[in-house]
């Protein structure tokens, strides 16, 4: 049995069934070892780690299901801890569950860091001079995202919704990105699940890329 680990920037085991839908990928014959930046942190030191006006913003979830948005470098130090936590309970390759980048992050074992693989992805599967749709969380997180893909020669326009909020948010976010003429849609958070890729896709009308399942893949890959 492969034990493979799942580092999330909130607390484990999570309540929206990440784990279940990666396992669903890597197989039967890998052991899932889940971790959380927040796993042993009180509600007052979870909430000290609330992003600033200047601060980049992540959002993820506690145990219970309850969403927090967290200061990225108030957060590094915890989600290190939580990743040693993972390489001391035996697992052989850790998947860090966030499209965001942390370049800071020391390992001893295989780490994936999804954030390159996925952008380049979503831009490899774009048509040619077509405009991309991505959904994240937060509407401040889109300035930086859309300059990241310019970067890379590619036309962005985001939308916001959260994907721990209500579905009526979600399909006006898709619509949005409709209207912005998106030919396909990156939805940019670990948070969003196949259910949601589904309901963007309807609303949006063209394909949309999963953060979590094409990850998922990419480390099957890694494990073979």
């Amino acid at each position: 049995m492969r034990r493979m680990g799942l580092l999330t920037l909130g607390q484990a085991p999570r309540a929206d069934g990440l784990a279940r839908e990666v396992g669903a990928v890597l197989g039967p014959g890998v052991e899932l070892l889940e971790r959380g930046a927040l796993d042993l942190l009180s509600r007052a030191e979870v909430a000290a780690l609330a992003p600033g006006p200047r601060g980049t913003a992540l959002v993820t979830l506690l145990r219970g299901g309850e969403e927090v948005t967290l200061d990225r470098a108030l957060l590094l130090p915890h989600l290190q801890r939580g990743l040693q936590d993972l390489e001391a309970g035996g697992a052989e390759a850790v998947l860090l569950v966030c499209s965001g980048e942390f370049p800071e992050l020391a390992s001893e074992r295989p780490l994936l860091v999804p954030h390159q693989l996925l952008y380049r992805m979503a831009c490899s599967l774009l048509p040619a001079r077509s405009t991309l749709g991505v959904l994240m969380p937060l509407e401040r997180q889109l300035p930086d995202m859309e300059r990241e893909f310019a970067a890379l020669g590619v036309r962005a326009r985001g939308a916001s919704a959260s994907p721990y909020g209500a579905a009526a948010d979600l399909r006006a976010a898709a619509a949005q990105l409709h209207d912005a003429g998106a030919a396909l849609v990156y939805l940019d958070c670990f948070g969003y699940d196949r259910g949601q890729k589904e309901l963007v896709q309807a609303v949006a009308g063209c394909p949309v890329l999963l953060a979590r399942s094409a990850a998922a893949r990419a480390l099957a890959d890694v494990l073979e």
